[in-house]
């Protein structure tokens, strides 16, 4: 009788064991697709974390390049000394004005120059060697008013701005 009783149990287990392994069996099949749908949805977010990487990449690029001088020294000269080797002996003042407001993270630089009896062409190559600084000038407002020695002379106002990350180390003033 205890053999029976075991007997019925062992079997009735085996029934129970190979109904759960066939649902198990019917329940894959059905599901067999998600894992291809979360690998394809994986695949896309690591598509977009290597775009965004490479977005990454180049905003600190170029941050680096605001933060370190140019390779030919630029920043070391200060801005009397590019404008003295770019145009000479012409007669020049420049004087700093109160910056305005930069985003945070930034800081900016005003600086108003004039010029007296320049000559247009060295005014045109002055200004790009300014746009090649490391971090580089540029033109805010310009004025130019015809001189009265003859040629391509005029006499310049220019105002200029530098911007430069606020943790980079500031250029030399005047």
């Amino acid at each position: 009788m205890n053999q029976d009783r075991l007997l019925k149990l062992g079997w009735g287990a085996a029934g129970v064991l190979a109904v759960a392994g066939l649902l198990w069996s019917i329940g894959s099949c059905i599901d067999r697709g998600e894992p291809a749908r979360r690998l394809a949805r994986r695949a896309d977010d690591w598509r977009e974390l290597q775009a965004l990487q490479r977005v990454a990449a180049h905003r600190d690029a170029g941050l680096a390049r605001l933060r370190q001088p140019a390779a030919t020294g630029t920043n070391s000269t200060t801005l009397a000394a590019m404008i003295r080797g770019g145009l000479g002996a012409v007669a020049t003042t420049i004087k700093e004005l109160d910056p305005p407001a930069a985003p945070d993270g930034w800081s900016l630089r005003r600086v108003k120059v004039n010029l007296k009896d320049v000559n247009g062409d060295a005014l045109g190559l002055l200004l790009a060697q300014l746009a090649s600084n490391r971090p580089p000038w540029t033109v805010a407002e310009c004025a130019l008013k015809a001189s009265t020695r003859p040629g391509w002379m005029a006499e310049a106002e220019l105002t200029l701005e530098q911007a430069c990350v606020a943790d980079a180390p500031t250029p030399a003033q005047k």
